[in-house]
């Protein structure tokens, strides 16, 4: 259901473009964006590997659970980077270095904490 809900929501943004042309600096937001989320995946697949150990305590965890799969984590992430580039594609460059930084700063987060807990992302 919430996969779903998630794929109706990056559905309803396709197409959605501004106006605004895409800078220079937003194509380096969007790729430390898109590095943090692939450390992040990685960590989080490693959290899906080893339930015994780990549990999921992001963001993540709303949309896949404490103990997700690794298939559930997959597609959480590619859904999740596909409603992110929608979003930043969708906004004015008023509004979309706000919400680039944001996500940074979350992916940021999770992968900090993730490295504190020993998770690696290791490939």
């Amino acid at each position: 259901m919430k996969k779903s809900m998630l794929l109706i929501a990056i559905l309803f943004t396709t197409g959605c473009a501004s106006h605004d042309p895409w800078t220079r600096k937003d194509t380096y937001r969007h790729a430390a964006m898109t590095g943090l989320m692939i450390i992040d995946w990685r960590q989080t697949r490693q959290i899906a590997d080893n339930p015994d150990e780990y549990y999921e305590a992001g963001p993540a965890k709303w949309f896949i659970g404490e103990h997700p799969t690794t298939s559930e984590v997959d597609w959480y992430f590619g859904l999740s980077w596909l409603f992110k580039t929608q979003i930043s594609r969708a906004l004015s460059t008023k509004y979309r270095p706000w919400w680039q930084y944001l996500c940074v700063g979350t992916s940021a987060g999770c992968v900090v904490n993730n490295y504190s807990i020993r998770l690696q992302g290791e490939w």
